[in-house]
């Protein structure tokens, strides 16, 4: 496009022959090779050739608004992939901190709980200790006045005894000294006097020796008891002061356990907001692969749409330029004389100048008119129109890029997460049957066993086969063995997982039925090994299984018919030797 016929006749000159190009000047002037083609048109018609260089401007302007905008949609989706990713990686942190968390708070429970228990085991121990000394001291009360009467008994008895002996010995005296004179009822009655006092004398020193002993045996009784409540003021002072530091531990915990509780909670809130996050992200991804398959259909539709238009479009501006020039000729007046007598006088210059030349196409040309004629005006807004879908269809194209990048990432990441989940399994499959091995040896005193991972099938999860060999005997399948057998099996195979993965309890109903009592005694101190992490709880009937045990409940039935519960701490003696 130049201002005028002089700039035009200047921009020619500097043109190369054979090169294919078409120049238009304000007035509405058509040049193209290898000649002018077009005339000035009217004035409605130069308004509208600058009305479409200003549209052709204003489209160029938001071609390049359009591109600002790409530019900006890739950067925030980059930056909402960048946080994606950012708030995955935090909301793994944060339920790997969580599961920490929980885990030192469940740990924090059950120790309070076990201190708790303690505590009140101790408080009840305390007040019976304290029962205990109430009736060991009353006892010591009675036992002191027992002993002062005792005491006040033997001083009259021995008063009586000297009393009677003294007249013993009078009576004996006087029946020696009696005269031979004497009558004889005299003589009886002094014989019975004598006779009842020697009873008398022997009763009260029976009563005497009596009252010795229980003195003696009340002083020792005495000592006995003095020393028990002794101990028994020495324990209630170890009680007393494992009670204040067992409510002093209790309290740290209950502290530690409400700042846990505290921070689970800020770290609740914290997880909670990225998952929020994390769930709007993956909804305007799902809303986007929507859009995005909607588009690959319209996309689809518009490509075959762009093959037929394509074509056209190759076409369209000789083809415009055409209708245009014909216009022009169509609408020129022909009383205007003096414009076809300028056109001929350009003509007639060119030819002189050797410049023009015969055109072959003019047949293809005037068919082409009588197209365009019969296909009526064009719409100008189809290649703004064409445009505007080539703008979206490049920024589908590129959203689609990054969708399809973004799935791969993911791909990627779940790759990870399956390959690492695999190696975790592998070794605790691992670490599982080394333990089983140890277990299974332990138990059956030689020996050995192990596991091994099935043939996988096609879409099925592998299963797991146990393979025994008890000692001196071959390999057997698991249905082949006794019901104690199965059963150390079962246990061995149960200590080593537990022994892996150590839960806070575990529940064992009945596990010792089929076992003699060496083989409950090997379950007994793997148990006992154990228990130092997981509380056991063990429903049993064997008596071996109870020397094991911490705390016994028993349910029995009352006269009554309904069921009552019995309890008892056993401390170390009990255990080894109250179940025998």
């Amino acid at each position: 496009m130049v201002e005028n016929l002089e700039a035009a006749n200047r921009l020619w000159e500097e043109l190369e022959p054979g090169q294919a190009w078409q120049i238009a000047t304000r007035d509405g002037c058509l040049f193209r090779a290898p000649g002018m083609v077009g005339t000035p048109a009217s004035e409605a018609e130069a308004d509208r050739l600058l009305s479409m260089v200003h549209e052709d401007e204003v489209d160029r302007e938001a071609e390049t608004q359009i591109e600002s905008r790409l530019s900006e949609a890739r950067a925030r989706t980059e930056q909402a992939h960048r946080e994606v990713d950012e708030a995955a990686r935090h909301v793994a942190d944060m339920q790997h901190v969580l599961e920490t968390a929980e885990a030192a708070k469940e740990h924090a429970r059950r120790r309070i709980r076990n201190l708790t228990a303690q505590l009140r085991g101790l408080q009840a121990e305390q007040e019976a200790t304290e029962q205990e000394s109430g009736q060991l001291r009353q006892a010591v009360d009675d036992l002191n006045q027992r002993m002062r009467t005792h005491q006040d008994s033997e001083r009259e008895l021995q008063d009586r005894r000297s009393k009677l002996e003294s007249r013993l010995t009078q009576l004996r005296t006087d029946a020696d000294q009696a005269d031979a004179h004497d009558t004889t009822s005299e003589l009886a009655e002094a014989r019975q006097n004598l006779h009842e006092t020697e009873i008398a004398v022997q009763k009260v020193a029976e009563q005497v020796r009596r009252a010795t002993a229980a003195e003696g045996i009340a002083q020792g009784e005495s000592g006995r008891v003095a020393a028990s409540l002794e101990s028994l003021q020495v324990q209630t002072a170890q009680l007393e002061q494992e009670v204040r530091i067992l409510a002093d531990q209790q309290t740290d915990r209950s502290d530690l356990l409400a700042s846990e509780t505290e921070r689970l909670e800020q770290l609740g809130n914290t997880t909670r907001i990225f998952l929020d996050r994390h769930r709007e992200l993956d909804g305007e991804r799902q809303r986007l692969h929507t859009d995005l398959n909607a588009v690959q259909t319209r996309l689809a539709r518009i490509e075959m749409e762009l093959e037929i238009a394509g074509t056209e479009q190759a076409a369209l501006p000789a083809m415009l330029a055409d209708d245009l020039a014909l216009m022009r000729g169509e609408a020129m007046p022909e009383a205007d004389e003096l414009q076809a007598q300028e056109r001929l006088a350009r003509c007639r210059d060119l030819v002189a100048a050797g410049t023009w030349q015969p055109r072959e196409d003019l047949p293809q040309r005037k068919g082409l008119r009588q197209r365009i004629l019969r296909c009526g005006t064009v719409d100008q807004d189809i290649y703004l129109a064409f445009k505007q879908q080539q703008a979206r269809l490049d920024l589908l194209v590129e959203q689609l890029a990054d969708l399809e990048e973004s799935e791969n990432r993911l791909l990627a990441i779940a790759e990870g997460i399956d390959e690492d989940l695999e190696m975790k399994t592998l070794a605790a499959f691992d670490r599982i049957n080394q333990g089983f091995k140890a277990y299974f040896g332990r138990l059956f005193g030689g020996g050995r066993a192990w596991l091994e991972f099935a043939e996988p099938l096609p879409d099925v999860v592998p299963g797991v086969h146990l393979f025994v060999q008890l000692p001196g005997r071959p390999v057997q399948p698991t249905f082949a063995l006794s019901g104690g057998e199965k059963a150390l099996t079962a246990v061995a195979l149960t200590c080593a997982i537990l022994n892996f993965h150590q839960p806070p309890f575990c529940v064992l109903d009945e596990v010792d039925a089929p076992l003699d009592e060496a083989n409950i005694d090997r379950v007994g101190e793997v148990l006992r090994e154990l228990a130092v992490v997981t509380q056991f709880l063990v429903i049993t009937h064997n008596q071996k299984m109870l020397q094991y045990a911490d705390a016994v409940y028993g349910v029995t039935l009352a006269v009554d018919g309904t069921s009552q519960t019995l309890s008892m701490r056993m401390d170390r003696t009990e255990r080894l030797t109250g179940a025998s």
